[in-house]
C-alpha cells in the first residue's frame, strides 16, 4: 500500500526525498528538487551532523 501511495503523489515537479532516514513522508516541491529532509530542526540538524562525523572520520 505504501509504495502506491509514494506513486500516486509523485508529480513532474515534486519528488520524494531519497537521503532522509526518519521515515517522515514530504514533497520535494523545492525549485531545484533537492530538499534533502522534511525541516532542520529535526532531520536536517541530524543530516548535517551524519556528514561532518563522516568527514572528520
Amino acid at each position: 500500500m505504501r509504495a502506491g501511495a509514494v506513486a500516486d503523489l509523485r508529480g513532474p515537479s515534486e519528488t520524494l526525498p531519497r537521503l532522509s532516514r526518519c521515515g517522515w513522508l514530504f514533497l520535494d516541491t523545492s525549485r531545484n528538487d533537492r530538499r534533502q529532509w522534511c525541516a532542520m530542526d529535526t532531520c536536517g540538524a541530524a543530516s548535517k551532523m551524519a556528514r561532518y562525523r563522516a568527514r572528520k572520520a
